[in-house]
C-alpha cells in the first residue's frame, strides 16, 4: 500500500492554518477558516471548518481513508458528510454521520444511501473510522470499520460511481459545523492489499 497523505493537524496554528495546509497539498472550499483545538491524544485537531478539504492525486480505482472523529454534542438535524472519494468535483462514494448518529455509505449525495452501520455513535466520544472503496459501475465495493472492528461489511458487486469513470482523483475530508473534530487522517491506495 502506498500512502497518499497523513495529517495529524498537530503542527498548524489557527492564524496560519490555511497556508500551512495548502503547503501540504490540501485545498479548501468555502470562506470560513478552520482552527485547531485539542486533539484526541493531547495534540491538535481540526475544528470550526464548515467546508470541504480536498487532496488531489493521480486517478485510482481503489483506496482507503481513516480519521479519528471526536463527537461533541452533534445535532440530529441533518446528515453530516465526513469522507469522500471524488472524481473532480463529483462525489463517487462518501461516508456520513446520519441523523440517527449511524455511519452511512452514500453514492453521489446523502440522498442515495447504500448501507447503514448498526452502531449509534454517542456524543462526547472519540472514534476511529476507516472507509475503504473500489469505484466501479458493476463491481464496486466498500467497507467501513469503526475502532478497528467491521461496522459495514464489505459489499459485493455494487455501483459505486456517479461519473463515467471507474476511479477517483480527489479525496475529501469535511469539517462540519457540528462539533465533530477530525484528527489523525490518512489516505492510501490498496495496491498489494
Amino acid at each position: 500500500m502506498a500512502l497518499w497523505i497523513y495529517d495529524g493537524f498537530d503542527n498548524y496554528s489557527s492564524t496560519h492554518m490555511d497556508t500551512q495546509m495548502a503547503a501540504r497539498g490540501w485545498s479548501r472550499s468555502g470562506l470560513i477558516s478552520p482552527v485547531v483545538t485539542d486533539g484526541r491524544f493531547g495534540g491538535s485537531c481540526l475544528m470550526g471548518s464548515t467546508r470541504l478539504w480536498t487532496f488531489s492525486k493521480a486517478a485510482s480505482g481503489s483506496g482507503v481513508m481513516g480519521v479519528a472523529l471526536g463527537l461533541g454534542v452533534v445535532p440530529r438535524d441533518q446528515p453530516y458528510r465526513l469522507l469522500e472519494f471524488r472524481d473532480g468535483a463529483a462525489v463517487q462514494l462518501g461516508l456520513a454521520l446520519s441523523t440517527s448518529h449511524k455511519l452511512v455509505v452514500y453514492r453521489g449525495t446523502t440522498a442515495t444511501i447504500l448501507a447503514t452501520g448498526p452502531t449509534t455513535l454517542t456524543n462526547n466520544t472519540w472514534y476511529y473510522v476507516e472507509f475503504k472503496a473500489t469505484i466501479d459501475l458493476i463491481d464496486g465495493h466498500y467497507e467501513v470499520r469503526l475502532d478497528g472492528a467491521p461496522e459495514i461489511p464489505r459489499s459485493s458487486s455494487q455501483n459505486t460511481r456517479v461519473t463515467t469513470n471507474n476511479s477517483f482523483d480527489t479525496i475529501g475530508l469535511w469539517g462540519p459545523t457540528a462539533p465533530i473534530k477530525p484528527d489523525d487522517f490518512y489516505a492510501l491506495d490498496t495496491s498489494g492489499a
